[in-house]
């Protein structure tokens, strides 16, 4: 049989290699893991022995022998080696794997709480005066602010628009309807005058990373909110805020982004002249949105009248 293909994105991955070098000098059996293997390499990473030797129609037996035969000591070694291919993607299964049988949930709720303070403590510690000051300079600079965020980032990067809205006139948050396309054609026009302001966590996305390069060439200023300097985000940006974000049982967690962008909206308020004016106003127009007691529930506003009557 001739050798599978296997998607090329894994072929430098030494797992993967060590399975399509040796996979001519394997017995039969063997062979089949291979082939299962090079064609869902995905899911071995995440499966136990049993499940691999079920997959693949052979014996337990004959997929210890098949790592050993490609210089692993057992299949442990062998798929923890094929693990860190994905290790970034499978990270939060391989948390909820190590999740204790019997965990109560309220254990579970105190440990995200206890892991969400020491980000915010972290965040605290990783937070540099002049680089912020420098991007809230530069955030009212900027004739257009566009916010990037993808995936998990998607809902930080519509918090970060209605945090910064109020103080910075022409804010745009792209990424989210239309995906990196349409954020490409809203992007088009940028200048040196625009501020493009990426935010992305592990696991990061690489349509922001695109992205944040994309407005790079066009010479706009760039800036990034993400989670420790070994981010892709940092080499491209002229900006950089930190927040920490490791999760006991997720890929990443936002509290301490979020309180980050909740502390950005203040500083742009912070020293701005019109500020007051601007909250004062903004409250007196959402009046009558708010609920000020049992009286206001029965209370209908002119335009739900009107629409009552039609």
């Amino acid at each position: 049989m001739d050798q599978p293909t296997f998607p090329i994105a894994l072929f430098d991955a030494p797992a993967i290699q060590r399975v399509a070098g040796m996979y001519a000098a394997l017995p039969r059996s063997q062979q089949r893991i291979a082939d299962y293997v090079l064609r869902h390499a995905f899911d071995v990473a995440t499966a136990s022995i049993e499940e691999l030797a079920q997959a693949a129609k052979v014996s337990i037996a004959t997929a210890n022998r098949f790592a050993r035969a490609l210089g692993y000591s057992s299949y442990p070694d062998f798929r923890a080696d094929l693990l860190q291919v994905f290790k970034t993607a499978l990270e939060p299964v391989e948390k909820l794997r190590d999740i204790k049988p019997g965990t109560r949930l309220h254990d579970t709720l105190l440990a995200v709480i206890a892991q969400s303070v020491d980000n915010l403590q972290a965040t605290r510690s990783l937070s540099n005066a002049d680089a912020h000051e420098h991007f809230v300079l530069a955030l009212r600079q900027s004739e257009r602010v566009y916010i990037v965020g993808f995936g998990s980032s998607a809902f930080l990067a519509s918090s970060a628009a209605y945090h910064l809205g109020l103080y910075c006139p022409n804010v745009h948050s792209i990424g989210g309807e239309g995906g990196a396309e349409q954020a490409v054609r809203r992007m088009n026009q940028l200048t040196a005058q625009d501020l493009v302001f990426g935010i992305s966590f592990p696991r990061y996305s690489a349509d922001t990373v695109r992205l944040l390069h994309f407005a790079q060439q066009r010479g706009a200023v760039v800036a990034a909110l993400t989670d420790a300097p070994t981010s892709p985000l940092v080499q491209l940006a002229q900006h950089v805020l930190y927040a920490k974000a490791n999760s006991a049982l997720l890929s990443s967690s936002n509290v301490a982004a979020l309180t980050v962008l909740e502390a950005l909206g203040a500083m742009l308020a912070q020293g701005q002249s019109n500020a007051l004016a601007q909250a004062r106003d903004l409250a007196e127009q959402l009046m009558p949105y708010f609920y000020f007691g049992r009286a206001d529930a029965q209370r209908i506003t002119p335009a739900a009248s009107s629409k009552r009557k039609q």
